[in-house]
């Protein structure tokens, strides 16, 4: 008899949420992030969660944005349209994607004989606060990306990981958030 193959043994599940059918199983957060998740709600505090790669001789912390930095981006993001020169706004552009990539991240480690830690909040931060007042200035702008993508000031690790490291963050962040709706609250707002 022929093995079955992966997809052959996948049992459709109902979503909680939307109420259809799924192939996908509900992920659950478990309890003890989902404690610290509420604690960081209850203190003010962003919720933060370390990340361990390559058998733990790297590490990366990696918190939610609070409004004033999305605020902040956003507005960065919307003065694009005002810089004339297209060098200058390609540069902008430039700077913005690697802000995206780095805004979440709080500090990578790197163990070894020389242990390396970057601050990455710290250095963004600033960046952050500068950048809408030098959205056409070019010169800033070539100086900015060339610190956020220097070994020395961000990281030598690629962009490309900590890009998944981020991803993975948001996703795990997005199940906390949808972790406070329960089953009867979906079944609250459904009109019969």
């Amino acid at each position: 008899m022929p093995e079955e193959t992966k997809e052959q043994k996948q049992e459709f599940v109902i979503c909680p949420c939307c109420g259809k059918l799924t192939l996908e199983k509900p992920v659950k957060v478990k309890q003890v992030d989902l404690d610290r998740y509420v604690a960081s709600i209850v203190s003010g505090e962003m919720y933060t969660k370390t990340y361990f790669l390559y058998n733990n001789t790297v590490t990366i912390t990696v918190a939610d944005l609070d409004e004033q930095t999305k605020d902040t981006m956003l507005l960065a993001s919307l003065k694009q349209d005002t810089v004339q020169d297209p060098e200058t706004k390609d540069k902008l552009q430039l700077v913005i994607s690697k802000l995206y990539t780095f805004l979440p991240v709080v500090t990578i480690e790197i163990a070894g004989d020389t242990p390396v830690k970057k601050d990455i909040k710290a250095l963004t931060r600033a960046i952050l606060k500068e950048l809408p007042l030098h959205v056409s200035d070019k010169v800033w702008l070539d100086n900015t990306y060339n610190v956020l993508t220097d070994p020395e000031h961000v990281t030598a690790l690629p962009k490309s990981v900590i890009d998944a490291v981020v991803y993975k963050h948001m996703k795990f962040y997005e199940l906390m958030l949808e972790s406070g709706f329960d089953k009867s609250f979906f079944e609250g707002i459904v009109q019969d």
